[in-house]
């Protein structure tokens, strides 16, 4: 029959053995059948699936699995198929092999337990196995299952796994015990060498040797002098590298120049297709030490860039250099630290108009420089490719290969940037141009969850404790769940490779898993706690998210708690989905880890963790509401609520504020007066410590309000407040909290004009303006996105002529808009009228928008307009709109937008 994992390679006929009852042999090899299709092959098919693999349509897997079939089966397949008159499927085999197990099973009546004669078969016959029997026990933690697939043999660390199989004297490549020679031929997947791929330890990485005539590269530098920011001269070496598309410069030599990087979010693809991130970047301007000539280049921060160069001293002996020549590095022959990578983008600016000069023999004409190589070499090398000189603007540069014998070459770095996060970024822009809406007919499972919630909560000793709301009873979960923890050690170990490629960052997360275990909400357990057939069990995958423009939190943790199990279903998919029907603002310190998690769900909440890899990797249950799980954010807002609804009249004030003016953790809290907002202060701290949560990075336009607030739980320090540097972001926007407005500025200028599609999506994408108070340049900027969109360019290619000139009108008038402030607080003391005014209009050429103002006159009659929002959508290009129907799409968004903003501010209006 197939395959057995780990099994012989046996057919059905091989398997006949002499039994007492025939009838019950039968039965054994109906079981066979079952087995085998329902628990290997399917499960092979799916694997092949999941990769997007036709593999119904896929004549070699119907091959190889007709194969495997007895003669008679085989033959019985072909006539079925030949009378349908078609090509036969790999569902149409799985099918009949289905039913034919199925027929015989019926035909010989049940299922009974399969004997064997009592008597030895001969040698040349294998008994069928015992479907009854158990499967042989770990040698490890004795349970029922093979060493390969035992938890605790996965969770330590790849040398002792090795180590272990050692001193068991087991089969490095089945992980079995056996007298002859292993029967399976696969190789470990990292290396391709002949053992199993748990037992592949890493090995300190050696320098590729090449053993050729000409082995020495000898790659293009040049000497560069830069200015600091205190006037002194700093000469370094630059390598000039085509093959990279971005230029790059160290952390050291940015450090000694005395700048201040600039943050950025990009990735860079290098060899292997490894990727790392860049968080900032500097603009330098190199000079000529040779000529009278600079150049400006923006360059990424890099610990290192690469080893010294060249690998070894070059013997100049043996080199002939043409007196003409001005070399922009004079000492390219003596190994030397690269402070500076200069890419494609700076690269080719460099080149002069003079052609490469190679070199060959000395009878060559003495017209060309050369550089011959020394007497008495071996006639082999005189013919190997000689080194170039190339004139740049830096001076001449000498590369190319030189010979050398058996030299050691490390490799050397190629980079591409990488957008990755583009689609969403700009599925953010437009989503900020809709007015949010809220389906009655779609609250079902959120009502579900309100009750579930206050039949579950309980807050005792101050802090909260609440349940899941899952769809599915606890103990029906894992049925439904599946497995997850070979899924998350997967990607825990893939994440491992890549944390030890950045040693910052790997001690910034390391930092931070600690910090979660000394605050409890974490905790170390022993994985064997579990039975993974029985209790409901998840493992999350984790990985950092660094914000270095953060002024605090720079490294943050993300839980995936919609990766798929071998079910095809994660947790969140089983995890109620409720409305965020609260709205607060404020800082609440690790708001949702304040809250305690019911102990009988935290098998559902489980990391994997270890600090370094030759240590066996832990299990960390988390013990409070992850981030992650699509819950998290309705059960911490809930509780909010709960305190406020519980404690209303205790805290009016502060209740207030957690119900209208909080959003998740952010609170920004209004008075009328002083002493109402101290008052309103002191209520929201005692009211939060009830439920366990506290406040940080606090700010406030009234110095008297933060007189008792201790000084590291404020946002600004004294030198900040000294420096007038006011302005902090508050769901994304910039406030200046002295000035009392709400500022928007032009996204960062990027360090070259954006050209191709994929620039100037990206650029256009940074533009967040949920109030729609800069509408009229959001248009603009929407109207240009459509247009590349309908040119249908490749991502990589600039715009025609007449687009690309409306993009650099734009862009420019942009970079040299002034920042927009807009008053945060609209006054409406002593008002006696408060309305408010919306307008709606549309062109036939590009969009269609809506606007609303609030109208208050007070007491003495003045009067005072102030834009409260906007919103607009670009016409589509799929339908032709009329002016009217256009004129009723701006009406409709507008009555929209009026009840949204009515709703939101109805108690402040008269």
């Amino acid at each position: 029959m197939l395959e057995e994992e780990h099994g012989s390679k046996t057919s059905p006929n091989e398997n006949i053995v002499l039994f007492k009852n025939k009838r019950k042999g039968i039965q054994g090899y109906i079981t066979r059948i079952q087995n085998e299709v329902d628990s290997f092959v399917k499960q092979q098919l799916a694997a092949l699936k999941n990769l997007e693999i036709n593999v119904d349509n896929c004549p070699v897997i119907l091959a190889i699995l007709l194969r495997k079939l007895d003669p008679l089966c085989s033959r019985e397949f072909q006539i079925i198929s030949s009378r349908e008159k078609k090509e036969p499927m790999l569902s149409n085999l799985i099918s009949f092999l289905d039913e034919r197990a199925l027929a015989l099973e019926n035909a010989t009546g049940g299922t009974p337990k399969v004997k064997f004669a009592p008597r030895e078969p001969p040698a040349t016959m294998k008994a069928v196995e015992d479907p009854g029997k158990p499967a042989p026990a770990c040698i490890l933690c004795k349970c029922a299952h093979k060493l390969f697939n035992c938890t605790k043999f996965k969770l330590m660390p790849a040398s002792d796994r090795l180590q272990f199989v050692s001193e068991q004297k087991l089969c490095k490549i089945c992980l079995n015990k056996h007298v002859k020679s292993c029967r399976y031929h696969f190789k470990c997947a990292t290396c391709k060498q002949r053992h199993n791929s748990l037992i592949h330890v890493d090995e300190d990485p050696t320098p590729v040797s090449f053993e050729t005539a000409c082995t020495q590269v000898l790659l293009p530098t040049a000497q560069v002098k830069l200015i600091a920011n205190n006037g002194t001269e700093v000469l370094v070496k630059a390598l000039l590298d085509s093959g990279s598309q971005i230029s790059f410069v160290t952390e050291e030599l940015v450090k000694s120049l005395k700048m201040s990087p600039q943050p950025t979010k990009s990735k860079v693809l290098g060899i292997g297709n490894n990727m790392s991130n860049l968080n900032e970047y500097v603009q330098l301007k190199l000079h000529s030490v040779v000529k009278d000539y600079s150049i400006s280049a923006s360059c990424f921060i890099l610990d290192r860039i690469t080893t010294k160069l060249p690998q070894e001293k070059v013997d100049l002996s043996k080199l002939v250099l043409p007196p003409n020549i001005s070399l922009a590095d004079k000492d390219f022959y003596k190994p030397s630290e690269i402070h500076i990578l200069i890419g494609a983008d700076v690269f080719f600016q460099l080149l002069t108009n003079e052609p490469a000069l190679p070199t060959t023999e000395p009878a060559l004409p003495t017209t060309a420089p050369a550089l011959p190589y020394a007497q008495g070499k071996p006639d082999n090398k005189r013919n190997a490719p000689a080194p170039t000189i190339l004139n740049t603007h830096f001076g001449h540069v000498v590369a190319g290969n030189l010979p050398s014998a058996f030299v050691h070459n490390p490799v050397t770095l190629f980079c591409n940037t990488c957008n990755i996060e583009l689609h969403n970024d700009i599925a953010n822009l437009w989503k900020t141009e809709s007015v949010s809406e809220v389906f009655p007919e779609k609250l079902s499972e959120h009502d579900t969850c309100e009750e579930l919630f206050k039949s579950s909560f309980q807050l005792k000793n101050n802090q909260f404790v609440v349940d899941l709301p899952l769809k599915l009873p606890l103990d029906s979960i894992n049925e439904n769940l599946g497995d997850s923890f070979h899924l998350a050690l997967k990607r825990f170990n893939d994440s491992e490779n890549r944390l030890h490629k950045d040693p910052p960052l790997l001690q910034l997360y390391t930092n931070f898993i600690h910090e979660y275990l000394k605050l409890d909400h974490g905790s170390i357990i022993d994985i064997n706690q579990y039975n993974f057939e029985n209790d409901p069990v998840y493992f999350l995958p984790h990985h950092p998210v660094v914000r270095m423009d953060k002024k605090t939190s720079k490294c943050r943790t993300v839980f995936d708690a919609s990766m798929k199990t071998n079910k095809k279903v994660s947790l969140n998919d089983l995890l109620l989905r409720a409305l965020d029907e609260y709205i607060f603002v404020t800082d609440i310190r690790h708001m949702f880890r304040a809250i305690n998690l019911n102990e009988k769900y935290r098998s559902l909440q489980n990391i994997l963790w270890r600090d370094s890899p030759d240590k066996n990797v832990e299990c960390i249950q988390l013990n409070t509401v992850t981030y992650g799980l699509k819950s998290s954010s309705y059960l911490a807002t809930r509780c909010l609520v709960e305190l406020a609804e519980q404690y209303s009249e205790q805290f009016p004030l502060a209740a207030f504020i957690l119900k209208y003016q909080t959003y998740v953790d952010d609170v920004l809290g209004t008075a009328a007066s002083l002493e109402s907002l101290k008052e309103a202060k002191e209520q929201l701290c005692k009211l939060l410590n009830v439920g366990g949560f506290q406040l940080h990075k606090w700010s406030s336009n009234t110095v008297e309000v933060l007189q008792d607030i201790a000084a590291e739980k404020q946002y600004f320090d004294n030198i900040e407040l000294q420096k007038d540097n006011l302005s902090l972001k508050t769901l994304g926007i910039n406030y200046n909290v002295k000035l009392d407005t709400l500022n928007l500025a032009s996204p960062n200028p990027a360090t070259k004009v954006p050209e191709t599609k994929r620039e100037i999506l990206s650029f256009i994408s940074k533009f967040f303006d949920p109030l729609g108070l800069a509408g009229p340049i959001i248009v603009c900027a929407k109207v240009i996105l459509q247009k590349l969109w309908q040119a249908r360019i490749n991502w990589d290619s600039t715009p025609d002529q007449e687009l690309g000139k409306a993009w650099l009108e734009f862009y420019e008038s942009l970079i040299n808009m002034q920042p927009i402030s807009i008053q945060r607080y609209v006054n409406m003391k002593d008002a006696v009228c408060v309305q408010l005014i919306g307008f709606a209009d549309a062109s036939s050429a590009t969009a269609h928008g809506c606007c609303i103002y609030l109208r208050i006159v007070d007491s003495t009659g003045n009067v005072k307009v102030s834009l409260l929002c906007s919103k607009s959508r670009i016409n589509p290009l799929n339908q032709s709109l009329t002016i009217p129907k256009l004129e009723l799409n701006a009406a409709l968004l507008l009555s929209k937008l009026t009840a949204k903003v009515y709703k939101t501010n109805h108690l402040n209006l008269t």
